[in-house]
Order: C-alpha cells, then structure tokens, then sequence
C-alpha cells in the first residue's frame, strides 16, 4: 500500500493505534469500538519493535565475517583469505599486554585506543583476559562488567560491547563466541598471561627433571615477560584480584626457583641482580629482601645487608603497617651484630673498640 510515493504499510499500525486514540475521545462515539482497535495496533507496533531489536542484535553479535562458530571449528578460517590472515606476519599478532601497564597493539594502529567511548570495549578485554581468555561464560563477563544490570539487559550491553571490541581489535574473528561462551582467538590473538603462564610451567617442569641450561632460559623469559602485576596501573576492581593474585605466586616460584640455582651454582652477581629485579616489581615482598641480604652476607657485605635491612623495615611499615621477621632479624643480626635497630651511627665509637684502644695505652 502506498501513498503517493511513499509506503504506508511499515506504518499502518501505528496510524490504526493514532485513529484509535482519537475516536476514543470524542464526544459520543462507543469507547468499546476503539479499546479493542487500540489493544490490536499496540500489539503489533511492540512486536515489530522487538523483531527489529533482535535481529539486530543478532547481527551484532553474528556477522557475516565471523569464523563458524562450531564445536568442531572454532579457530578454524572459514575460507582462503582468512586462512592467510591467520598466517600473515604483518598483520599478526594483536598483541594484549597485561602485566604492569595495559596496551594493546593492532594492525595498522601503533598505539592503545582510549576515550570515553572505547571504555567499555577495553574493560570487556580486560575481563576475558582476568578469566583467562578461554570459554569465559557470557553471564561472568556481563555480571562483572554490569553488576547491577538484571539478565536481558546485561546481555543486551554485552551483545553491543563485544561488537565494539570486534572493531577495535581490528577483525570479527578475534573473539569467538560459541556456546555462551567467549574466546580470544588464538590465531589472531597473542596473550602475555598465556606466554607467561605456559613458560613457567614449562621452566618448572624442565627444573624438577634438572635440565639446568633449559629451565633456566625460560624462568629468564618469563621474568623478562612479567613486566608488574596484572593490571597494576588500572582502576582496580573485585574480578581484578584473583588472578592478579594467581600470577603473582606464579611469579614468586620462578624467582625462588631460579635463586636456588643460582646460589648452587656460587653466582652471587646474578643472584644479586635478580633479587634486585623482583623487588622492584613487588616491593613489599619480605622474602626478596631476605633473599638479597643472604646474597650479600656470603658476600661478606654487611653494611649492605644493614641497608636492605632497612629498605625492608621501612616498607613494611608503611606499606603494611608490618616489622620484619624473626628470619630477617636473625640475617641482620649475622650480619652486624646487636639486635635490629641498634646501627652503629658515624663518628660514634662502641665500647668494643674503645676498650681495645685503651689496653693499648
């Protein structure tokens, strides 16, 4: 049905509810005439209304580019030019980083996007990176990122958001989504959580099979990779605090386990180092310390153990409000003498020399 040019059939049920409305106001006319007309038009205008709402939405959340999303197939190109996309150097990978500072590098774009309108693209990313990154559950992503949201509308929020992230990251096969479950994928998606976390277990493995010159190249590689603590410069939130914390003990055992190697082997210089390096990522760390002042007592070095010794008091204090071990005394205590707190100031002589001065007059 048209009028003049125009159709007027995408409009009809509005125009029947409009003419209902008006025939039910005036003066005379049967009011149970337009209730039905009025009931049947409204029917149909939110019918359509939700129709094109979720074929919308399932456009958003499906496009045509999409790899097939199948049990069998997921990760899988689903013809030739994304088969050479998955294998092309210069456009592979998007790389994700985590650890410290958060960034992400995507083809033909040198630098991290921001902005008010790419905050909720990032914040999805960095949830189904905190899940690990593999069959995340779509009700997780959305109860972290829309606590307060019931069902339809955090889905509805997570639909539009994850098309948004496809654009950011430069292709819609970045993220799978099969199942009610969110992926990165691996083929287009380099993961600095999935490098470290594979490295590590690999270097542990390798180090209970005392393959020296192996495991050690990878603890290296992981503490090369591991650039500070999941998130550390973002605003923290509730989801953030598990792995971060999962990833820091994973940290901690390369570090010991690389220290122990080194302490075996008598290479005191690189222990040194590496205990330096890990204080500097986590600085509260009490066994860091201790680790550095054993270095240098075998090194002979004790005002160098009395200087860690109060780097470590002093952080502990102020950070967590804490005093140093009774290991960590007794270091000290190797090391100088007296009980902790005691430090010999400069220019101030103790008994002990002055009596030794004394028999010598």
């Amino acid at each position: 049905m048209t009028f003049g040019i125009w159709p007027v059939q995408p409009f009809l049920p509005r125009i029947v509810l409009k003419m209902a409305q008006v025939l039910g106001h005036i003066p005379g006319f049967p009011e149970t005439t337009g209730r039905p007309i009025a009931r049947s038009a409204r029917i149909s205008v939110q019918w359509r209304a939700k129709m094109k709402a979720e074929k919308q939405l399932k456009i958003r959340l499906i496009d045509p580019g999409v790899l097939a999303e199948k049990p069998g197939n997921i990760g899988m190109p689903r013809n030739a030019e994304e088969a050479g996309l998955a294998n092309s150097a210069c456009t592979l990978p998007i790389r994700i980083q985590t650890f410290g500072r958060f960034s992400i590098s995507v083809p033909a774009r040198s630098d991290c996007p921001s902005g008010k309108a790419q905050q909720r693209p990032l914040a999805l990313l960095k949830a189904l990176a905190a899940k690990g990154g593999h069959d995340v559950c779509c009700s997780l992503l959305w109860e972290c990122l829309w606590p307060d949201s019931d069902g339809d509308l955090g889905a509805r929020n997570l639909t539009i958001t994850l098309h948004r992230l496809r654009q950011l990251l430069g292709h819609n096969a970045a993220v799978l989504c099969h199942d009610g479950k969110l992926s990165l994928n691996e083929r287009l998606c380099w993961l600095d959580v999935w490098q470290f976390e594979r490295i590590v277990n690999d270097g542990l493995h390798l180090a209970v099979q005392s393959r020296n010159k192996e495991w050690e190249a990878s603890l290296r590689a992981a503490l090369h990779l591991y650039s500070g603590h999941f998130l550390a410069l973002e605003a923290e939130e509730s989801w953030m605090l598990t792995p971060r914390a999962r990833w820091k003990i994973k940290f901690e055992r390369a570090v010991n386990a690389l220290y122990s190697y080194l302490e075996i082997e008598g290479r005191m210089d690189g222990a040194v180092d590496l205990c330096l390096q890990a204080l500097e990522l986590d600085p509260l760390n009490e066994l860091f310390y201790r680790r550095l002042m054993g270095c240098y007592l075998k090194r002979g070095e004790a005002s160098a153990v009395a200087r860690i010794y109060g780097n470590c008091r002093d952080a502990l204090a102020t950070g967590l409000s804490a005093r140093p071990s009774d290991e960590t005394d007794h270091l000290y205590r190797q090391a100088v003498g007296g009980s902790p707190g005691t430090e010999r100031r400069p220019g101030v002589e103790t008994k002990f020399p002055l009596r030794r001065l004394c028999n010598r007059l």
